[in-house]
């Protein structure tokens, strides 16, 4: 249970501090974007790789 947290909580902050960092180089007052997309593509990407096949 605790690497599967450890594994969320540094995750969603890696990939938020990649989405600001990106977004801030690409485009003026792109941190705050960056961020969303960075947690949203982290979530979605790690929700499909955990899902079960059927």
């Amino acid at each position: 249970m605790f690497r599967t947290i450890a594994i969320w909580v540094f995750g969603l902050i890696a990939s938020a501090l990649a989405g600001m960092t990106i977004g801030a180089v690409l485009m003026e007052q792109g941190a705050g974007l960056g961020l969303i997309a960075g947690l949203a593509i982290f979530t979605i990407a790690r929700l499909l790789l955990t899902m079960p096949r059927s």
